[in-house]
């Protein structure tokens, strides 16, 4: 008797299961929504962006190196070459002040650039939101 009871509750448990697997096929078995390749194309755009920010981000770090490395050169040729202690001073004053703008040039550069990308992040991210609120 036990075992009769088993066969009908898997019987329909296997019923229920195949309803439940051919009314979802035949419900999304429709072509999908025309937002969804707008949205999936967006987001594509947003991923891109998003690894463009952080490019930028290790872009900038090198350049700064760069640019430091440049900065260490030219102090090493001062301190090793011909002059007062005055004019060695003024020279090393001088590169630090050449540097460091050209170390501020870079960043604001890359900060237009983020902020402009980030904009552009923001704005395709509420363009998938009104493409997802449209019914």
């Amino acid at each position: 008797m036990p075992q009769k009871g088993r066969e009908v509750e898997m019987k329909s448990t296997m019923m229920a299961l195949a309803l439940a697997l051919t009314a979802s096929a035949a419900f999304g078995a429709g072509e999908p929504a025309p937002a969804a390749g707008q949205i999936q194309a967006l987001r594509a755009e947003v991923k891109r962006d998003e690894g463009a920010l952080s490019a930028g981000w290790k872009a900038a770090r090198a350049e700064r190196g760069v640019l430091l490395g440049q900065q260490k050169a030219e102090l090493a040729k001062i301190k090793a070459g011909p002059g007062t202690r005055a004019e060695k001073k003024a020279a090393r004053q001088a590169v630090r002040r050449k540097f460091a703008l050209l170390i501020k040039e870079a960043r604001v550069k890359r900060q237009a650039e983020r902020s402009s990308l980030r904009m552009a992040m923001k704005s395709k991210k509420n363009q998938i939101l009104r493409l997802r609120a449209k019914p």
